[in-house]
């Protein structure tokens, strides 16, 4: 049995594994600034995508910036989702879900077949009010 146990958020969903024990975050408000979290989907990690978009939006950021893993090298090969392209799909469509629920940007690569997700049109008049509003936002501080 591992003595480690995984991170809750306070949205009671499990922190993804690369952030367990390195967010020491404090709010603080500025302007002007635009603060986003970008992550790099691959095999290993894509299942974790909707938490990810909790996490960006329980920090206070203004979105999640979300891209394929470009392969550089044949051993990273089977880490790429595009063998895998039902399993990419059904994620990118979660988590735009869950952006939708929640009324967070999340910045999605297309669909394997080429096709984009996106937002309803209620969160988009929602993200385009907020943004020509500039309403103040907590922001995050290290």
């Amino acid at each position: 049995m591992s003595r480690y146990r995984p991170a809750i958020n306070s949205y009671g969903r499990r922190v993804p594994s690369a952030f367990q024990g390195r967010l020491k975050w404090q709010p603080s408000l500025t302007w002007g600034v635009t603060l986003a979290l970008a992550m790099v989907l691959m095999v290993r990690n894509v299942h974790e995508l909707v938490d990810m978009v909790d996490l960006a939006h329980g920090l206070g950021l203004d979105r999640l910036d979300v891209a394929h893993m470009t392969v550089m090298d044949e051993s990273l090969d089977s880490e790429s989702l595009r063998h895998f392209p039902e399993r990419a799909d059904h994620w990118l469509q979660q988590a735009c879900d869950r952006g939708d629920e929640l009324g967070f940007r999340v910045m999605l690569p297309p669909a394997m077949d080429g096709s984009s997700f996106k937002p309803s049109r209620r969160t988009r008049a929602r993200l385009a009010a907020s943004d020509a509003l500039g309403a103040d936002r907590t922001r995050i501080r290290a």
